[in-house]
């Protein structure tokens, strides 16, 4: 039982060093959300061009 209790204390006082910090956040920008989404589909090779759009329609 005193094996158990050591345990589940250090196993608490662990849990604080997984922490994250409100400092460590980054709050984005819709636009940079868009180029991010961006950047991923053309990495990820999911990107393919509608060739039915027109240009005034990509313009909008």
């Amino acid at each position: 039982m005193q094996d158990l209790r050591e345990e589940l204390c250090l196993d608490l006082t662990e849990q604080h060093d997984h922490e994250i910090s409100v400092d460590e956040l980054k709050i984005l920008s819709e636009e940079e959300l868009v180029d991010k989404a961006f950047q991923a589909s053309f990495k990820g090779g999911n990107f393919t061009r509608d060739s039915s759009l027109s240009s005034e329609e990509c313009s909008d």
